[in-house]
């Protein structure tokens, strides 16, 4: 787990995830659901797509165009939430 006192370690982190995006794909699943969230002041335009079955996040994905922030955060969001209850999944975003 990186350090979050790190600088160089966080935007290496940050830059990992903007060059090489995780889950960023359709959830293809009959109970995918999606949320379109975009920002008038900026490039950021994504569709999350998240599958929840018995109150578990199965699977989380993204697609779309983000400045960098908004991709990585995207990108460690949908490896950090995977498994997680919704409840835990609120507490990670919170």
């Amino acid at each position: 787990m990186p350090s979050f006192d790190n600088p160089m370690m966080m935007r290496q982190v940050i830059m990992d995830h903007y060059e090489h995006p995780r889950n960023k794909r359709v959830i293809d699943h009959p109970l995918a659901r999606s949320k379109r969230m975009d920002t008038s002041g900026c490039i950021d335009d994504i569709v999350v797509y998240l599958h929840v079955e018995n109150d578990v996040i199965k699977d989380v994905s993204y697609e779309g165009v983000a400045c960098t922030i908004s991709t990585a955060s995207t990108s460690i969001m949908t490896e950090l939430l995977v498994g997680k209850t919704r409840k835990e999944a609120t507490n990670i975003i919170d």
